[in-house]
């Protein structure tokens, strides 16, 4: 022990400062740091660096990460020299530890040993600024609190969590049990929140973990998923499925209202089904009643099972859904049905959105019972066998019997069929509207309207729709009770194998049905001969207006006709405006026999009673020159009704006269319908009604274009007709 000096000079200092530690911040510098208070052994000073990126402390080395100078008995601060350069993102933090020994033996006997006694005190002081500092750091009570301090014991605390219970003593909590969240408040941070507990904040939504799912696609989720579902109470809730790949093998059920289903996203939460002969998710109450205010969410439900899948294995079988229903972001692949939608007696408000139905074998949307208000938007269907081709039989939308269906931006390809509208015996479809619908490489057509036996089918229909490469672009067929209030309008109906528009069924099927504005081009790419529009045999009640039909550069055009009405007792119908360019045989072909029919301002048609007026200037020039030559731009034979020859300026020679005819040809001539129009007149007409001249007459044919005699033209005779002008008109009637 060391002993007391007597010295009476000797300097007595006192412990001024409470300093503990001191901070640095590294610059990429190598400092001297002062520490501005009495250290006694240079020993006493430790130090931690502390990365600030990765939050890692590690202890420094006194004496070799740094130096310590001017410590002793007699010392007021000292100084503190680091080895090497401290870099940015790295701080020191230098602090005192002298340790808690007392070092120091007092004797009885001599003067009073002051020196000693400020040594000690010194010590003293100092080791409790840095007790002070250690204890800044700790959990401490309020001075108020009369709460135990007293943590469990070794025993008691072993693999637990400390905690504090009802009283605010310290206890043992077993981590992660329901005990523990039930034990912790949970207070949301607006203003106005209520406390409540973790617990209970938790159970808002109830994971498929929290029941045992694991996602591995290979253990058997399928109990583990039904226990999640199962919990919700009678109110409903939301179950998650977090990323994973969930194998199940049986069915699974959610008929709770306001049951909510939500993975975090088509590729990220899959569940992955062996389930056959049956659906692998069921919703809805199957005993009749509704279950309402039902939604499924960011997720992929697929089939593993046996290839192809058994009939009846069904990704997706809800029933009874209302007011409303959701199922957003989520695909089914793989399975005989991908999702059946099916009513009891009419339900409806269901929403099907951002969705992907593919490689299934027969039915991706099956909409029956009698369902209604379905809305369905952004989606993608398609069908495939094993070989890759379109599954014989498959159908992309299908409504069988349906209310209210609305469909928007959705792909319906390399199906058998696009969409089929075909309701049974005493079913109804009724307002069935799509918009902006694409069906692509369907087999038999891409939308398929049938009404059979005492079905009924109305308000359909097809806006801004692209139906091509199918077999049929569109096809309205069958022997039903009725099809009736049918709008296609502005499609675009292109390189099908067959018609680009088919409607074909007995007389009385059809009512109201129009044809209006779509683009209807190069069909018939399998079987030359067809028709771009063909009506069958005694349809009636349609129109058929403003549409293009004819070839596109891009593809080949084997339309014979643009529009046919074939051979029967059609009636009550209207074909016009339709501009009917580049088919193989002709524009129109019309073979219905009713008596009330209006076929009428077709570009380059001419329709049988049809009146059409072409007009035209007179050419000037010298004898034996041509005033005109006019073709018969139609492909039928037409009457010449009336020509009308108007001089405006005289031809400038005495004498100079026109002779104006029907020819074989734009250089041949004939006077049969007006002989000796004076052209030297100014102001004058000559009607071959009127003054058809010597050799005039008033009805002449003119065969129809490429025909024997297919030309009207006009000759100047006698003597020149160099200043003329002049303007003719003719009119003709189809035969």
């Amino acid at each position: 022990m060391a002993k007391e000096e007597r010295n009476s000079n000797a300097l007595v200092m006192s412990v001024s400062s409470e300093l503990y530690k001191v901070t640095v911040v590294g610059d990429g510098s190598t400092p001297s740091i002062a520490y501005n208070r009495k250290v006694f052994a240079s020993s006493d000073i430790k130090g931690i660096k502390y990365d600030t990126t990765t939050n890692v402390e590690t202890a420094l080395v006194n004496g070799s990460d740094f130096t310590v100078s001017g410590a002793g008995n007699e010392s007021a601060s000292v100084t503190i020299t680091a080895s090497s350069a401290i870099p940015a993102g790295t701080n020191w933090v230098i602090y005192s530890d002298q340790g808690s020994t007392q070092t120091t033996d007092l004797q009885t006997q001599g003067p009073f040993p002051a020196n000693t006694i400020e040594y000690m005190s010194d010590k003293l002081a100092i080791a409790a600024q840095e007790v002070d500092g250690k204890a800044d750091r700790s959990l401490k009570l309020p001075i108020s609190d009369s709460a135990s301090t007293d943590i469990p014991n070794k025993t008691d605390r072993a693999s637990k969590y400390f905690g504090f219970d009802a009283n605010g003593d310290p206890t043992a909590l077993a981590g992660g049990t329901a005990t523990s969240a039930g034990d912790i408040s949970y207070l949301a941070a607006d203003s106005g929140a209520t406390s409540r507990t973790v617990e209970n904040k938790l159970r808002e939504v109830i994971s498929v973990k929290d029941y045992g799912a694991v996602g591995d696609l290979v253990t058997d989720d399928t109990a583990a998923i039904q226990a999640a579902i199962n919990s919700l109470p009678s109110t409903g809730g939301e179950v998650f499925f977090p990323a994973g790949k969930y194998k199940v093998t049986s069915t699974i059920t959610a008929s709770v209202n306001n049951t909510s289903l939500r993975g975090v996203g088509n590729s990220g939460t899959q569940i992955r089904s062996t389930v056959s002969g049956s659906a692998t998710l069921q919703i809805g109450d199957h005993t009749g009643s509704d279950t309402t205010t039902f939604k499924l969410t960011g997720m992929r439900i697929q089939y593993d099972g046996s290839v192809p899948p058994a009939s009846g294995t069904i990704g997706i079988h809800a029933k009874n859904l209302t007011a409303p229903a959701l199922f957003e972001d989520f695909d089914i692949q793989k399975f005989y049905d991908a999702f059946h939608l099916q009513a009891t007696s009419l339900q409806g408000n269901i929403f099907i959105r951002d969705f992907v139905f593919g490689n299934n074998e027969r039915y991706g949307l099956y909409l029956y019972g009698g369902v209604q208000g379905v809305w369905v938007n952004t989606g993608k269907i398609f069908a495939r066998d094993n070989s890759g081709s379109p599954a014989s039989g498959s159908v992309g939308i299908y409504a069988k019997y349906t209310n209210g269906v609305y469909i928007n931006t959705v792909d319906c390809i390399s199906n058998d069929r696009g969409v089929l509208i075909a309701p049974g015996d005493g079913e109804t479809v009724h307002w069935f509207f799509a918009d902006t619908l694409i069906c692509d490489t369907n087999t038999n057509a891409g939308i398929d309207v049938v009404s059979t036996g005492t079905s009924t089918v109305n308000g359909l229909m097809f806006n801004n729709c692209w139906s091509s490469s199918n077999g049929t672009g569109i096809h309205l067929r069958g022997s039903g009770a009725s099809v009736s209030g049918v709008l296609i309008n502005d499609c675009t109906i292109i390189n099908n194998d067959k018609e680009g528009i088919n409607i074909n069924g007995g007389p009385t099927i059809f009512k109201n049905i129009n044809v209006i504005s779509n683009q209807v081009y190069s069909n018939n790419q399998s079987q030359a001969g067809l028709s771009g529009i063909i009506v069958g045999a005694g349809v009636s009640d349609f129109q058929i207006k403003n549409n293009n039909v004819g070839a596109i550069s891009s593809h080949t055009n084997y339309q014979a006709y643009g529009i046919r009405v074939n051979a029967g007792a059609s009636n009550n119908y209207v074909i016009s405006g339709n501009v009917l360019e580049d088919n193989v045989t002709d524009r129109i072909k019309d073979d219905g026999t009713g008596a009330n029919k209006a076929i009428k301002d077709n570009l380059n048609y001419i329709a049988p009673g049809e009146v059409k007026r072409l007009t035209g200037d007179l050419t000037a020039g010298s004898t034996s020159d041509f005033l005109m030559n006019v073709q018969n731009p139609f492909n039928s034979k037409v009457i010449v009704s009336r020509l009308i020859v108007f001089v405006k300026t005289a031809g400038g020679t005495a004498g100079s006269e026109g002779d104006f005819g029907t020819a074989a040809s734009p250089s041949t001539l004939s006077t049969n319908l007006i002989d000796g129009a004076d052209l030297n007149v100014n102001n004058i007409g000559y009607d071959n009604i009127g003054n058809g001249g010597v050799g005039g007459s008033s009805v002449k044919y003119m065969d129809a274009n490429g025909g024997s005699l297919d030309y009207i033209t006009g000759q100047i005779k006698v003597a020149n007709a160099t200043s003329l002008v002049g303007t003719y008109y003719i009119e003709l009637i189809g035969v």
